[in-house]
């Protein structure tokens, strides 16, 4: 087992940003030592920040690796918030060291809100121990979601996200586990909705460790119930999952972007990341907030309109 814990990102030009913003709140958190290695579209548009990355001591290697595999189709990407990067875990053992016999891969849409050596630590020791090959949060059953299971060919009980991940790489890499799974995206393509997760979890069918949930504290922007205190008490890696995000107009307004939003003003000067893919749809919605008066709830509102006019223009 590797004295370093091996983190894993993958992301192409359109998620520079949350990319620094996730390694860099992972860093100042993390009390052991780090390799990075970062699964790249577009190397040379990411490159620059590492100054930004190795100013932390906790980091003995920073490895970025350019994503060239041309001859693979992914599914379900037209239309969708999700860019083909999803996909690229899949291929992990073509660019990292086969010597690494385990790794955790973070989306970088995650935020690090404490520590997460000890959790992650005792997580692999137990998977090295067990049957299992990698360990993930469950996120659905079969009890209340049939019709997927059915869609997906699941004879288990349960569905996990892949948000994070701890992978037995050893285990993948004599099991032949990475070639597999690219076949498999050609056997289920036409059922594929969750990108890679889904492909992920046809395959291995509810053969997995079940991690901490605060190992992967799944986030819903838009349910205010949850409180930033209970939230941040309750959660190591704070996972913005699903379509909504906060670096959206809408989304960026919620309160539980809050942690993305400090995030962003430590890296950049500036309390809001706004990104527009729609802009007539998100001129219209900047125009609701500001008409509804929610403006006034926003901690700096001219800063938000700011940037959500530098993101439209």
């Amino acid at each position: 087992m590797s004295k370093h814990i091996n983190f894993i990102y993958a992301a192409d030009e359109n998620y520079n940003k949350q990319l620094l913003i996730s390694i860099n709140s992972l860093l100042e958190q993390y009390s052991g030592i780090a390799n990075i290695h970062i699964i790249h579209k577009a190397p040379a548009s990411f490159i620059h920040r590492f100054q930004e990355i190795n100013k932390f001591d906790n980091v003995d290697q920073l490895n970025i690796h350019e994503f060239n595999e041309s001859k693979v189709l992914f599914p379900n990407i037209e239309g969708t918030h999700i860019s083909e990067a999803t996909y690229y875990r899949l291929f992990v053992d073509k660019y990292i060291p086969n010597d690494i016999e385990e790794y955790v891969y973070l989306d970088a849409d995650i935020i690090c809100l404490s520590d997460p050596h000890d959790y992650l630590r005792n997580n692999i020791n137990t998977l090295l121990k067990s049957s299992f090959s990698f360990s993930a949060r469950t996120e659905l059953t079969r009890d209340n979601n049939l019709d997927k299971f059915l869609k997906l060919g699941l004879s288990g009980e349960k569905y996990f996200n892949a948000g994070v991940l701890i992978v037995n790489h050893a285990n993948w890499l004599n099991e032949n586990v990475y070639s597999e799974l690219i076949k498999h995206i050609d056997k289920i393509k036409n059922n594929i909705e969750f990108w890679d997760q889904d492909v992920l979890n046809s395959f291995f069918n509810a053969k997995y460790l079940e991690m901490d949930n605060k190992l992967n504290y799944g986030l819903d922007l838009f349910n205010n119930e949850l409180d930033n205190n209970s939230i941040k008490k309750n959660s190591i890696f704070l996972h913005y999952q699903g379509s909504n995000k906060p670096w959206d107009i809408v989304g960026s307004t919620m309160k539980n972007s809050e942690f993305y939003n400090n995030q962003y003003y430590k890296l950049f000067g500036s309390n809001y990341h706004v990104v527009s893919k729609y802009r007539r749809g998100d001129l219209f919605k900047l125009i609701k907030i500001i008409f509804t008066l929610k403006i006034f709830k926003i901690k700096n509102p001219f800063g938000f309109i700011s940037s959500c006019i530098r993101s439209l223009t």
